[in-house]
């Protein structure tokens, strides 16, 4: 076997390995696909009851709570069967005033059947009028800003996001963790100080709406979605916050204070990670070295 031929295997290898099958992780459009810890509750429009075993008042649920939902087959729509391919959400917002400084701090995950998470924040009686009722019940920069963070079992490139639900308008702004080992607390972070914690502002989306998926890397000239590489286990979705401008992915324009939308799935591939790649690359490496060594064959 020639080396150019052995070089070609190991990049096709390489390619393969560092993507495998596109998931989506989603609430789902059923009480029975909901999630692991998403539980339903009857009687309200298809509302959520997220960690909750009770058919109680989702206005009794505490903050911070999360929900763990399990990842499906983008083609076939089946759960995955690896038992990782989970995603643990958590809903937070900027309403920690702490010595003159805002903080994010945990708020409450709410969610509905077909329509994706929303956020109703801890100021809800204390300034952020109109707080926890529609449209305020989403993800929203009402004068607080609101976001939803992903949390897998491994890295994820996201691929694609879509909303369930909307009012008015729908910018949005997407982060993904990329400093060193744990990302900080997000209780610990100023609203401003995500990037300086770690965090890379992937980019601003404007004007998103319900009717089709996003690429959060952009559209090819065909319509498909570019591939994004960009792989974390930390994902953060929030509304659109002005400390965060520019890096706009998409036509639209960015307007702040006027953005509700609930985040009904996203989509994404599962990434081989950093020390299992370059494991991949010195076994390939070993193996063309060794084949370049060869002797020549007489009849070659």
């Amino acid at each position: 076997m020639k080396l150019t031929h052995v070089a070609a295997l190991f990049a096709l290898a390489l390619a393969s390995a560092g993507t495998l099958a596109a998931t989506n992780w989603s609430l789902g459009s059923s009480a029975s696909s909901t999630g692991v810890d998403c539980n339903y509750r009857s009687g309200s429009s298809g509302e959520i009851e997220i960690n909750k075993s009770t058919n109680t008042s989702a206005a009794t649920l505490a903050h911070g709570n999360t929900c763990r939902i399990q990842g499906r087959d983008a083609v076939t729509g089946n759960l995955t069967a690896a038992p990782n391919d989970n995603a643990m959400v958590s809903a937070w917002s900027t309403t920690n005033q702490a010595g003159g400084t805002t903080y994010w701090e945990d708020a409450k995950l709410k969610g509905w059947l077909n329509s994706g998470f929303g956020v109703t924040n801890r100021d809800a009686s204390s300034g952020d009028a109109n707080e926890g009722n529609s449209p305020e019940h989403a993800v929203d920069n009402d004068q607080r800003t609101d976001g939803v963070l992903y949390t897998f079992t491994q890295n994820i490139a996201l691929q694609t996001l879509r909303l369930g639900w909307s009012s008015n308008d729908t910018d949005l702004a997407v982060f993904r963790f990329v400093g060193a080992g744990l990302p900080p607390q997000l209780s610990t972070t100023t609203a401003g100080g995500l990037i300086s914690a770690g965090w890379e502002h992937v980019g601003n989306y404007a004007d998103v709406g319900t009717s089709a998926s996003l690429c959060l890397a952009g559209r090819n000239s065909n319509g498909t979605c570019k591939t994004n590489q960009a792989a974390s286990s930390w994902w953060l979705i929030t509304a659109y916050n002005p400390t965060y401008g520019g890096n706009l992915k998409n036509t639209g324009t960015l307007n702040a204070c006027n953005d509700y939308f609930k985040l009904l799935t996203v989509s994404g591939d599962n990434k081989v990670s950093e020390p299992a790649a370059l494991a991949l690359a010195g076994f390939g490496l070993f193996f063309a070295v060794r084949w370049s060594r060869r002797p020549a064959s007489v009849n070659a």
